[in-house]
């Protein structure tokens, strides 16, 4: 191994329904980036997945002195119990569901190990080194297979009085609404995320695409396309007015693979955002989409030693 020369080096993880991505930096400098694909196996069965999660972060380590790892972030599709120290659910990951993650890689690797929800790491990315940088309430919203959320004030996440804060996806934005997986109906989750926008093809094209071939569609101006974006939209602004009442954030930012399409949505956002938001100034909350690309995750987990 490499000798400790007074290095800071940190290792941020973000762990997909498919794979994980990892990076390594050295005082806040970025020094590697790799993504590997969990096999079929991994998917099904805890002990291979954490076989081939832990492979991966020796390798990323590189034959470096442990003594110059500060610490191990690792962002988990799911939610976590209040202590974070286990994964509750992970329903796009299986193999997840109930295991001590951070105390499993302290064990295998000996470096100390935080955990933390994937779309708070995403926020934390983004309000510290993209978007929101310089922003002292930063809103982060992930539009993908579900929708996330965090909230970073000055740089930390608010986490809430038992760890339950920024569930933005489960905001009820119609009581009488779609029934959402967690149970309840109405739920921003079912309307915008990308299970949504395949509903919204359904009805209004009479055939289901993937949000990435409607995005195509619109950028070549079919209106059924732009029409789904702009009910997504309208649907998008009404939970994000309801935050904004709230929050009145400085900033919002707006990612993941259904939020790509911000630009086709974003018109019909705003308009929601100013006829039902209360306050002058927090009708014009800033919303923009994500500047820091498929690794934020990853580079929020290494921000938590930082």
């Amino acid at each position: 191994m490499r000798k400790n020369n007074g290095e800071k080096h940190v290792l941020g993880f973000d762990i997909g329904g498919s794979g994980v991505r990892g990076i390594l930096t050295e005082n806040r400098r970025l020094i590697k980036k790799d993504k590997v694909f969990f096999s079929d196996k991994a998917k099904k069965e805890p002990e291979a997945l954490l076989e081939e999660l832990f492979g991966f972060v020796r390798r990323l380590a590189g034959g470096l002195d442990k003594k110059s790892i500060a610490g191990i972030g690792i962002g988990c599709p799911s939610p976590l119990s209040q202590d974070k120290k286990i994964i509750l659910n992970s329903p796009n990951l299986k193999s997840l569901a109930g295991l001590r993650l951070a105390e499993e890689c302290e064990k295998a690797t000996g470096i100390k190990t935080k955990l933390e929800n994937d779309a708070r790491l995403f926020a934390l990315a983004e309000a510290v080194l993209g978007a929101g940088k310089g922003c002292e309430i930063v809103l982060g919203v992930t539009l993908g297979t579900g929708v996330g959320g965090g909230i970073i004030f000055n740089g930390k996440i608010y986490e809430g009085a038992s760890n339950c804060a920024s569930e933005i996806g489960h905001l009820t934005i119609d009581y009488n609404g779609r029934q959402c997986s967690c149970g309840r109906k109405g739920c921003l989750e079912e309307y915008v995320s990308a299970r949504g926008i395949r509903r919204l093809s359904r009805e209004i094209i009479g055939e289901e695409f993937s949000p990435k071939d409607i995005r195509e569609m619109a950028k070549d101006k079919n209106p059924e396309a732009l029409r789904i974006f702009r009910e997504a939209g309208v649907f998008l602004g009404t939970g994000l007015a309801n935050i904004t009442t709230v929050l009145n954030p400085d900033i919002i930012i707006v990612g993941g693979g259904v939020g790509a399409a911000w630009e086709f949505m974003k018109d019909s956002c705003f308009k929601i955002i100013g006829s039902q938001v209360i306050c002058d100034g927090a009708k014009k909350t800033k919303i923009v989409p994500a500047k820091m690309g498929d690794f934020a995750g990853a580079a929020g987990a290494g921000l938590l030693w930082q």
